[in-house]
């Protein structure tokens, strides 16, 4: 008398079954996973809500309804128009800030640094259609008397570099400019004007126009002024100066320069964010960015309670074209 095989062949059939479903169910969940970390604003109440994690290199969340605007183009996390911006609080405002500048937005296939290791070293792009070519020219904002950056932009390229700081003396002892750095006791600003310190403030299209440079690409536009740049870039954007620049080394300063103190250049945190966006707008995309430990910003709860308010950024603009 044969033994019935049903019940065995139902038995594993079912185990395949569960298989499949478990392994449907996973792939359910991370696709929705991603949705939610990804997905389209919701209300201005639940955005920025619940507390952030970083898990194995994506954001996810740990409660509430969370979302951000992204890139349709391939989901790059953009900040959102004036009307969302001002749903926020100051708390909501740094967490966007903090995603934001975290997020890599372009490819550059080949960086390098100039300069230190250290503070005065940036990363720049030299990829072909972004490495300096002769002849080249390099506009560096902010110095302190160091030169290092400027002086490997030389070695390497052979670019004329031009160089501008309106605070430093010098007829301090030791403390000299290189002979190959064309410098000037300017600074940069939104307009042209003399600071309460009596610092000459001008504006990028003045300088260029001073030089005689109005016509020229600015093969690397470096600017490091603890926060005037938020005044000075929105000018470019106004004049479309901004547009001679093929990539962009800069150190913005965000928020408060410490709590309870005003914020960098005076601009509230709000405004410092719609900046952040006209600079994506006018198509410049960050590649590299480096944090700036020593200086750093309160949260109420997130990211181990602080955050570095003063990052290095390095983008390369899009947008550019050879006129």
């Amino acid at each position: 008398m044969k033994t019935a095989k049903c019940p065995v062949i139902s038995t594993r059939l079912a185990l395949v079954l569960m298989t499949v479903f478990s392994c449907c169910l996973l792939v359910l969940l991370g696709r929705n996973s991603r949705r939610e970390d990804n997905g389209a604003w919701i209300n201005s109440q639940s955005y920025l809500g619940s507390r952030f994690q970083w898990t194995a290199g994506l954001w996810s969340r740990t409660g509430g309804a969370v979302g951000a605007d992204r890139d349709n183009s391939g989901g790059i996390l953009l900040i959102p128009d004036d009307q969302q911006l001002e749903t926020l609080n100051e708390q909501q405002l740094a967490t966007l800030y903090w995603k934001y500048v975290n997020t890599i937005q372009g490819l550059c296939r080949n960086q390098t640094r100039l300069g230190s290791f250290k503070d005065g070293g940036k990363e720049i792009c030299i990829d072909n259609e972004f490495i300096p070519k002769k002849p080249c020219l390099v506009y560096s904002f902010g110095s302190n008397f160091q030169f290092d950056f400027e002086l490997a932009v030389i070695n390497a390229f052979g670019c004329d570099v031009h160089t501008f700081d309106p605070s430093m003396n010098l007829s301090q002892k030791g403390k000299t400019v290189p002979s190959n750095v064309h410098f000037q006791l300017k600074g940069l600003d939104g307009l042209d004007h003399l600071s309460p310190k009596g610092w000459e403030l001008r504006t990028l299209d003045t300088i260029m126009k001073e030089l005689d440079h109005q016509y020229r690409t600015i093969d690397i536009l470096k600017i490091d002024i603890d926060g005037p740049e938020w005044t000075a870039l929105p000018q470019m954007f106004k004049t479309g100066t901004l547009q001679r620049a093929k990539q962009l080394s800069i150190e913005v300063h965000y928020g408060p320069m410490n709590p309870g103190m005003p914020n960098w250049g005076g601009v509230s945190s709000r405004d410092q964010l719609k900046v952040l966006r006209g600079l994506y707008n006018e198509g410049f995309r960050i590649f590299m960015r480096e944090r700036n430990l020593y200086s750093l910003g309160p949260f109420e709860s997130d990211y181990n309670n602080q955050y570095t308010n003063v990052n290095e950024l390095s983008l390369v603009n899009l947008k550019y074209k050879k006129s």
